[in-house]
């Protein structure tokens, strides 16, 4: 029995939480759209290893599994949807993107990818989704994450001089650029 229409589900990074502006600010809009809303969190793991993660593959991989196992755990009473929209940021995109090929395979699932990494477009659907990046963040580079949006086939927005939160550190130019991404969010939302 479908509950609601459409669902937003936000998967935060790390060190990324829904309060902060990229998932604060896109689930405003998803609400303000009429979408149902709901969040994932990942209560085990610690701040202190993220930047282990960052030179590490194997902790990265140790992390997506246990974020994954915990997510999973979240989602085994979710009610069911006609539609769905994963937002994700940081390793909240792999989760999304891993989530929507496998887990609601067969399901109507689009992603909005905040800051992907790499291994988001392994598990990506072709045309599903959009993606946004800072060409200077240091989790990876940018002709891995152009490729690999080019592979999936989604639209890419790069920001000069951003980082890993989309922020250059000129505050003015961080207004911007969440303006910029909040638009095109909405925009995307609207074709949904």
């Amino acid at each position: 029995m479908k509950t609601s229409k459409k669902c937003v589900i936000l998967f935060p990074g790390v060190g990324y939480s829904t309060d902060r502006p990229l998932l604060y600010y896109s689930a405003k809009l998803a609400k303000q759209a009429g979408w149902s809303l709901y969040a994932v969190g990942y209560p085990e793991f610690k701040s202190a290893a993220i930047s282990d993660m960052r030179q590490d593959q194997s902790r990265r991989e140790r992390a997506f599994y246990q974020a994954l196992t915990s997510v999973e755990g979240q989602l085994r009473a979710f009610p069911d949807f006609e539609r769905y929209l994963f937002i994700g940021k940081s390793i909240g995109t792999i989760l999304a993107a891993y989530l929507s090929a496998n887990v609601f395979k067969d399901r109507d699932v689009r992603g909005v990818f905040y800051t992907p990494l790499k291994e988001t477009f392994d598990f990506a659907r072709d045309r599903g989704g959009i993606a946004f990046y800072g060409d200077a963040d240091p989790w990876v580079g940018k002709e891995t994450i152009v490729t690999g949006a080019q592979k999936r086939r989604l639209p890419l927005t790069i920001y000069p001089g951003a980082n890993h939160s989309l922020e250059t550190g000129d505050l003015s130019k961080d207004l911007d650029i969440l303006k910029d991404v909040m638009t095109r969010t909405q925009n995307y939302l609207k074709t949904l």
